[in-house]
């Protein structure tokens, strides 16, 4: 009495021999597009051979660090104090309104000026990067037309599944 091959990564019936070098393991083409996404690798654990139709796609994105953020708004919210400044300056001092707005963009230039002190030190100081690379890897499946309607999860994610 003969069992049914069963998928090694789900455990339930499946008919499909894994896409890597292991012999004589079964697996669905969902669920290893499913375990290589969760992964961001597509080599098998077992023989550690890529698995063929998958791909890895690798982006890199530059985008400003927490320290040019609050270098920038550090010396954006200290010009505050320039203005805070011509209000007292160019207005009377019996006017409570203007003193109140002076006052409060003064406070505003202060909490700049710790900001911006702080991205200083951080890019001077510390040797901090203003700009940082983030590297974004996403699992694309290459299938044959036939196999691709085995694979939803990657029609679901938004995955091309292209002919090899």
């Amino acid at each position: 009495m003969s069992e049914a091959p069963m998928c090694y990564i789900c455990f339930e019936p499946c008919s499909d021999l894994s896409k890597c070098a292991c012999v004589n393991q079964y697996a669905h083409l969902s669920c290893l597009f499913r375990f290589a996404s969760e992964r961001r690798d597509i080599t098998c654990t077992v023989c550690k051979t890529p698995i063929d139709g998958f791909k890895v796609e690798k982006k890199t994105h530059r985008q400003p660090s927490t320290n040019s953020v609050a270098l920038a708004s550090g010396c954006v919210s200290f010009s505050g104090l320039l203005a805070s400044a011509f209000v007292v300056l160019y207005t009377s001092y019996n006017s409570n309104l203007a003193l109140a707005v002076s006052l409060g963009m003064f406070a505003f230039s202060i909490l700049g000026l710790v900001f911006c002190l702080r991205g200083l030190f951080y890019w001077r100081v510390r040797h901090e990067p203003l700009i940082v690379r983030r590297v974004a890897t996403r699992i694309i499946a290459q299938t044959v037309s036939q196999e691709a309607a085995a694979c939803p999860e990657a029609a679901e994610a938004g995955v091309e599944l292209a002919p090899v």
